[in-house]
């Protein structure tokens, strides 16, 4: 943040409340990098100030006024390195817009709602584990530990392959799909 507050020419303090107010509406996303510190992109940042800043000005009525470029003979190196530096920055712009266009970003939310469903499934074929409990028990008896370990393999490939088969109808059916115990309640 100190970095952002430094390049907008503003105080720190006035940049971290303008990024948690724009948390807070869901429009800007943090990292927490060392020490605790905030870890802003600064092409995100920007475009959430514009849209947001954007929403502003036009319920205030008043239009965002475009200032011409400074007119220059080309040859400041200062001049030279801003202008690289807003190209960059417009293309990472353009690249946040492609992206989110082109479905390759995707909310946070979304991706933690179907982690949820998929651990669900996940735990849903691991709690049938206790159903194999005569099976590794009557392997124990008759051959002992090899027994056992040849039993465990046969249950850690078949919990192997209950847990892809319904991860592979999760990601046919889609995340808002019901889960089968739900189907069943619904019948």
């Amino acid at each position: 943040m100190s970095d952002l507050a430094r390049q907008k020419g503003v105080d720190k303090a006035a940049v971290s409340r303008r990024i948690s107010r724009l948390e807070s509406l869901g429009s800007l996303e943090t990292r927490t990098g060392a020490r605790g510190t905030k870890l802003v992109n600064i092409a995100a940042y920007d475009r959430a100030v514009g849209e947001t800043g954007d929403a502003i000005r036009t319920m205030n009525g008043a239009g965002a006024t475009q200032q011409p470029p400074p007119s220059s003979n080309g040859s400041d190196p200062i001049l030279a390195r801003e202008q690289a530096r807003r190209t960059a920055y417009q293309a990472d712009i353009a690249k946040l817009d492609l992206d989110e266009r082109l479905k390759k970003l995707l909310p946070v939310d979304d991706i933690a709602a179907a982690i949820g469903i998929c651990a669900e499934r996940i735990v849903r074929v691991l709690d049938q584990l206790p159903s194999r409990a005569d099976e590794l028990a009557s392997a124990v008896g008759k051959d002992g530990a090899p027994g056992a370990r040849a039993v465990l393999k046969i249950v850690a490939r078949d919990l192997r392959s209950a847990i892809e088969r319904e991860l592979r109808k999760l990601a046919e059916t889609g995340v808002n799909a019901p889960a089968p115990d739900e189907e069943a309640d619904a019948a």
